[in-house]
């Protein structure tokens, strides 16, 4: 059985045809807590709430903020 990741790193696309600087963030398991996809939640410190599936598809709930990208975040497990 494979190991739930307890923590992602997601990375936010810059602007569309631009080559300016992606944001990177890492968010931690929310003790059990399901998302309303079905998937579990993660979140960092400063408000970033996210609902990731097992292959690493990023629903974004809370972005604190941040731009809503135009691409979806990309999410890597960390070990």
């Amino acid at each position: 059985m494979d190991e739930i990741p307890k923590r992602w790193v997601l990375t936010f696309p810059g602007p569309q045809g631009a080559h300016g600087e992606q944001t990177v963030i890492a968010v931690h398991l929310q003790a059990g807590e399901i998302g309303p996809h079905g998937h579990l939640l993660y979140a960092d410190d400063r408000g970033i709430l996210a609902e990731i599936t097992a292959d690493g598809v990023v629903f974004l709930m809370e972005s604190d903020g941040l731009p809503e990208p135009g691409t979806p975040p990309h999410a890597h497990p960390l070990p």
